[in-house]
């Protein structure tokens, strides 16, 4: 007997797609690339969410099994901005930046859901990082947004935000929580789109992910180094308000498995190297 586990943490194709983070100011370049699957042409609509909640529209037609690149710079002006992507079939979509004349980039697969809690385990405005927290409203009403920064130490910030209706709300950690590493909590009152973005050394490099909508008692990590000159740390948030024994297993190419035991405090984050 094989067990057989079904990876559902990332999203399916779908019709409707949120890239929360992006921008065509401070130096970035931003690009929405679409893949259609299907053996059908795919009509798309794009639309443009900036923090004020101004919106751009554009339209597309994708033909069957091909890729749609959007130059998001060449048509949105130097502003942050969010993205809502609609296809008439399902499609994935991913979003790309670049900045410093690329000398880094990241890259993140959208959502294809909203929600009104969102969690981000890593972030830190210490040891030289720069953190943001990205919101995306694609609602016609405003947001009440509030946002719980959860440190090593169990202490807690929280602050209140308001958001317009189909808008970006970008969240400066390095100004909001002083320096520590930090976990996030995001609620909102209708639903919404979190990410998270960092960068370090003088935004020689940096990365973005999608948050998740809640805790689970198990995770998998497939990569993972300590060689070849790699750093490699494993960030826990706890949001309970109960401490959590957390067992890491390390499960090396030739089946020997190293194992430890920590304790993530209440509303805390946890952070192994």
């Amino acid at each position: 007997a094989v067990t057989v586990y079904n990876n559902r943490s990332q999203p399916r194709p779908s019709r409707d797609w949120y890239l929360a983070e992006g921008s065509t100011a401070w130096g970035f370049e931003t690009y929405v690339l679409i893949q259609n699957p299907n053996p059908t042409p795919a009509e798309v609509q794009v639309d443009f969410m900036k923090p004020g909640g101004a919106t751009q529209g554009h339209s597309y037609v994708m033909g069957g099994n091909s890729r749609l690149t959007i130059a998001v710079n060449s048509l949105v002006s130097a502003s942050d901005v969010s993205t809502h992507v609609r296809a008439d079939v399902p499609v994935v979509a991913e979003r790309a930046m670049y900045w410093g004349g690329r000398r880094g980039g990241h890259v993140a697969v959208g959502s294809n859901s909203l929600g009104s809690d969102w969690y981000l385990a890593e972030g830190s405005t210490a040891w030289g990082f720069e953190t943001y927290v990205l919101v995306q409203n694609p609602n016609p009403t405003p947001a009440a947004v509030r946002a719980t920064f959860m440190r090593p130490d169990g202490s807690t910030q929280q602050y209140d935000f308001s958001t317009a209706a189909f808008s970006r709300l970008t969240l400066p950690l390095n100004d909001l929580v002083g320096s520590s590493d930090a976990s996030t909590r995001i609620q909102s009152d209708v639903p919404v789109v979190v990410e998270r973005a960092m960068y370090w050394n003088g935004r020689d490099g940096g990365h973005a992910t999608l948050g998740v909508a809640g805790g689970c008692n198990t995770w998998y990590l497939a990569e993972g180094c300590t060689d070849y000159g790699f750093e490699t740390w494993v960030l826990v948030q706890n949001p309970n308000d109960v401490p959590a024994s957390v067992t890491f297993s390390f499960m090396r190419p030739d089946g020997s498995v190293v194992r430890a035991v920590r304790t993530a405090g209440p509303r805390s984050r946890l952070t192994l190297n």
